[in-house]
């Protein structure tokens, strides 16, 4: 009975395979893109690009060349990632709808009924209604109505106590998003109360309370929302459930008709959906919760990183100081604290360039946006490089801008901030950047493109620059650790584990190891701790396979169909460390590896944290996103050799400790030493499985082969704090895609 129940599972399983591959797989026709359909069903690639979109798109783009096609949570996406092509895509308004898929993402999220108009529900052209009260004249009410509301948020705030001469301290991160959002929401849904009739201090403070309650419902539903849009239903994540219809309740149309100074937008909001929908009033408050996102989600963020790189560059804090100072000067204001304003007009704020190219600077280096169209029928793509292909109905095109931002061609030392990369020699706007020289079209898109640009984009660039303005004038400021971007965590580097290590085996293992010289180019790379060098020719998988970040990294997970992430951590002397990671799981394919630290989740510290903690808070959090903060293994670094005529490499090891190198080896003249363990083979993890199976993985391996090694008693301490047996049967061996 048993057998004949398991046989019955069998063959259903079975079934469902084989409609999964005749009907779950796209093939590729004459004409279309390159299809790659991912080994999941329905899923496709869609833990590999949530992983790291960029490093994913720059992948295929090697393989597949400038267009593509990839399975995203059951919809194909092409990813067109020529930038001369752009035009191609966002001129094609006849074949492709940009409202559709922004239409379906705001319902899945908000739970409000369709705003299409096309489904029944309104008849309003939303899109015009922001661009009519948040563009042209209107811009200039929320501007002046912005700036008096960050003034009152900064200067009186319990938290900067303005008339003392004290240093207060408080997190970048937190400070932006309290002041902006506080500001924000109340020049967009008004006040409670009108302050020429009643300005007692206990008002004030229960109307702050109740917009900082706001915040809080704010941040806890924003952390589901990507997972939203893909497809998830909100009941599944009962805190964020609860937070979005705790600000729909406070912004049902009987509450906000008791607000005072609501916006134009709001104001106007209110009255289309009153007399030409047929929302019910959650659903009618639900849009506005819509609204709020939309104003606040990527606001704060670009605010924050725009601070926080202000403040890193001594020379961008002193240009913009001097900007902002001039700009007040030039119009017979100073920053005085007796209860009297400054007010900078919307064309001031348009001539503050330093600014504008600190903010242009800082959301190229943050922002990654994706810009989509739906194609509304069978088509055929025409590229501005003369190729053209073909697009079924309900596909979409994908722009992913970060490509963009930092492409080296386009951006000398993309990954560095320059306060000044958007001016000109005159000190005004940049507006002509180069890739191969030739002339881009679009160099800068944080803001969308085409018709599908976010129609805030100018309100939000200019209530940045009066926040800073505002910080600038009123403030001095400076980073308390200015030695890094994350503080310094337990254990330090020497109680790795428990193990205590002194300074002189500390400095010994960072030493850098000289090569001897060689003919031949000469790589030089970092590595987590020091450097690897190695005579290399032309590209290699390994190499790139095996990259070590440097020192601590940041890694973004989401959770499968089983809501895991493939990952198990366990604490040891205080510290939180991956004991086990999954094979083809989310942490497998995000590069969490065995024995890395993790110093945070989600923003918290790690620190003293139990197993049961750490894994509670994993099963706890939202399934769209994870954010770790890691710090790689100690002492681990990359050393890439030849094999030579015979296909040796010229090292003899035994359980994975290296016990001998022949002279004039590459394995000697790249600098392997003995008494250090096998990690990983081309970024391969080895840890846990016997020799003759790393034996095999070396002679499969092509000629150049890149070996990650750690000092052997750091890696027999982990093993023995790890439970070895866990880590032989269970842990992920398999090649890693690049």
């Amino acid at each position: 009975m048993i057998l004949s129940i398991a046989l019955i599972w069998g063959v259903v399983v079975g079934l469902c395979c084989c409609l999964w591959l005749i009907l779950g797989i796209r093939r590729r026709r004459p004409g279309e893109p390159p299809v790659e359909n991912g080994l999941i069903p329905y899923l496709g690639c869609a833990l590999q690009f949530g992983a790291n979109p960029l490093e994913f798109l720059r992948c295929r783009q090697k393989m597949y060349g400038h267009i593509f096609t990839c399975k995203i949570a059951g919809q194909y996406v092409h990813f067109l990632t020529d930038p001369f092509s752009y035009h191609s895509v966002i001129r094609q308004g006849r074949h492709l709808d940009w409202k559709k898929f922004h239409f379906t993402a705001s319902v899945k999220a908000f739970g409000h009924d369709s705003m299409d108009p096309s489904d029944g529900y309104t008849t309003e052209n939303l899109h015009q209604t922001f661009i009519k009260t948040m563009q042209g004249e209107a811009l200039q009410t929320l501007t002046e109505t912005m700036m008096e509301n960050l003034q009152c948020v900064m200067l009186q705030s319990n938290t900067l106590k303005i008339n003392s001469k004290d240093w207060v301290t408080d997190g970048i991160f937190a400070f932006c998003y309290r002041v902006m959002f506080e500001s924000g929401y109340l020049t967009l849904f008004g006040k409670e109360l009108n302050n020429q009739e009643d300005k007692t201090l206990a008002r004030h403070e229960a109307q702050r309370a109740l917009v900082l309650n706001a915040l809080e419902n704010f941040k806890e539903f924003d952390k589901i929302f990507p997972a939203l849009v893909a497809g998830l239903p909100i009941h599944v994540f009962k805190s964020g459930h609860s937070a979005r219809e705790n600000l729909a309740k406070t912004l049902l149309h009987e509450n906000l008709s008791k607000r005072q100074n609501v916006s134009d937008l709001i104001s106007l909001r209110m009255f289309l959906n009153d007399t030409l929908s047929t929302f019910d009033d959650m659903s009618k408050a639900r849009t506005h919760v819509a609204v709020l996102w939309a104003s606040q989600a990527n606001t704060l963020p670009a605010t924050f990183w725009t601070l926080f790189y202000l403040i890193r560059c001594p020379e961008a804090m002193k240009a913009a100081t001097d900007e902002v100072k001039k700009t007040l000067e030039n119009s017979g204001q100073k920053a005085r604290l007796d209860g009297h304003h400054i007010f900078l007009e919307k064309e001031q704020l348009d001539e503050m360039s330093v600014l504008d190219s600190i903010i242009k600077e800082a959301m190229r280096l943050s922002s990654a946006s994706l810009n989509v169209r739906v194609a509304k029928e069978n088509f055929v793509l025409q590229l501005d490089n003369s190729h053209s292909y073909n697009i079924r109905k309900d596909d979409v095109i994908a722009l992913y801008p970060q490509l963009l931002h930092f492409d080296p061609e386009i951006y000398e030392d993309p990954l560095t901030f320059k306060y000044d990369r958007y001016l000109d020699e005159n000190g005004q706007e940049k507006t002509t950047f180069y890739r191969h020289g030739h002339k881009l079209r679009y160099y800068y898109m944080p803001f969308g493109s085409g018709v599908t640009k976010c129609p805030g984009r100018f309100f939000a660039v200019h209530e940045i620059k009066q926040f800073l303005s505002l910080l600038l004038s009123y403030f001095e400021m400076e980073l308390e650790d200015k030695n890094g971007l994350y503080p310094k965590l337990y254990p330090e580097l020497s109680q790795f584990m428990g193990l205590n290590l002194n300074e002189e085996e500390i400095q010994h293992n960072l030493s850098v190891f000289s090569v001897a010289d060689c003919p031949g180019q000469i790589a030089t790379r970092p590595s987590a701790l020091n450097y690897m060098t190695a005579p290399i020719s032309g590209s290699d998988f390994g190499i790139r396979r095996a990259e070590i970040k440097q020192g601590i990294r940041e890694v973004i997970l989401c959770k499968d169909m089983d809501g895991k992430i493939g990952l198990r951590l366990k604490s040891i002397d205080n510290g939180v460390f991956v004991q086990l990671v999954q094979a083809n799981s989310p942490a497998s394919l995000g590069g969490m590896r065995f024995g890395d630290q993790v110093l945070q989740i989600n923003g918290e510290n790690c620190a003293g944290w139990s197993t049961d903690k750490a894994h509670k808070v994993l099963k706890q959090a939202a399934a769209g996103r994870i954010v770790f903060i890691v710090r790689d293994r100690p002492f681990e670094r990359t050393v890439t050799m030849h094999k030579d005529s015979n296909g040796h490499l010229g090292f003899v090891f035994k359980k994975g400790k290296i016990t001998f190198i022949v002279k004039d080896s590459s394995a000697a003249r790249n600098g392997l030493l003995t008494e250090h363990n096998i990690c990983e083979v081309n970024g391969q993890n080895v840890i846990g499985i016997k020799d003759p199976q790393i034996s095999d993985i070396l002679n499969s391996a092509e000629s150049v082969i890149t070996i990650t090694v750690m000092p052997s008693f750091i890696c027999e301490h982990m093993m023995k704090k790890m439970s070895s047996s866990i880590v032989k049967s269970l842990m992920d061996h398999s090649v890693p895609e690049v």
